[in-house]
């Protein structure tokens, strides 16, 4: 589940709630709950990726088709791939391979 955790959003968290609470002397019980929450949303959100990966996986070794997405952002779309056995990839860990080209199971999505 860690392997899914967004490590700079916990940098982020850390520096606007953490290091602040150990140079005050007062804490303030609003920003100590508030940092708590984001730290629980962040398990949370790495949880619901390593959740969704896991039964991709299961989905693909049942040997059914998925779409997946590579790439997106800012500046670029996101390219969509038909995912299967059929269609000449396989699985290695977290990622569907074909090629060179190396996906995400948690960027997948059912057809």
């Amino acid at each position: 589940m860690f392997e899914y955790m967004n490590y700079g959003a916990l940098f982020v968290l850390s520096v606007i709630f953490i290091i602040p609470l150990l140079f005050e002397k007062t804490r303030d019980p609003l920003v100590t709950t508030l940092g708590l929450i984001s730290i629980a949303l962040l398990l949370m959100d790495a949880d619901y990726s390593y959740s969704a990966a896991k039964e991709n996986r299961a989905y693909f070794k049942e040997e059914r088709t998925l779409k997946c997405f590579s790439g997106g952002g800012l500046y670029s779309d996101a390219n969509r791939y038909r995912v299967s056995k059929k269609n000449g990839w396989s699985l290695e860990g977290d990622y569907f391979i074909k090629d060179s080209l190396m996906i995400r199971a948690n960027r997948c999505k059912r057809l």
